[in-house]
């Protein structure tokens, strides 16, 4: 007996009874909170699930901090993978977790894995955002007086 495949009609069905706020857009389930925003994909046999910042960077050095915690020397040890989205006004963080399904999988052992993918990819995003802000707090508070932080004159 094989087990379902796993499709984004199938993940749709697990996650809208708990949660009736997932909505679909073409190809993508997106549920937007306060202080993140999830996207689950399904392509053939990858699960992608990324979470995406609401705040969007325009400080030219909350963004080089940005890209500092998504490509720097500790970006390694993070479970998901993390890169810095270019908006029109400028970036924000985004954190990936992909799982490459081999074989059909229980709608148990399914759900699991999207709660703890989700999990992770929306806990990096938020410790980023969290990071980011302490250090443009830093720079703010070490700013001479009568310029910004960014460095221009106030």
């Amino acid at each position: 007996m094989s087990l379902p495949s796993v499709t984004l009609d199938r993940i749709e069905s697990l996650l809208r009874p708990n949660d009736g706020a997932v909505r679909r857009e073409g190809d993508v389930l997106r549920r937007s909170y306060s202080d993140v925003i999830v996207e689950v994909r399904c392509r053939e046999k990858v699960l992608s699930v990324s979470a995406v910042s609401p705040t969007v960077l325009t400080d030219r050095q909350d963004l080089g901090a940005a890209l500092e915690l998504a490509a720097g020397p500790d970006a390694g040890r993070m479970l998901a993978a993390t890169s810095v989205e270019r908006t029109e006004t400028g970036g924000r963080m985004r954190a990936v977790f992909d799982t490459v399904i081999t074989a059909g999988a229980t709608d148990t052992q399914l759900l699991r894995l999207l709660r703890r993918s989700l999990d992770i990819c929306a806990s990096t995003v938020t410790e980023q955002d969290q990071r980011i802000a302490e250090l443009a707090k830093e720079r703010q508070e070490a700013a001479p007086e009568g310029r910004t932080a960014g460095g221009e004159q106030a």
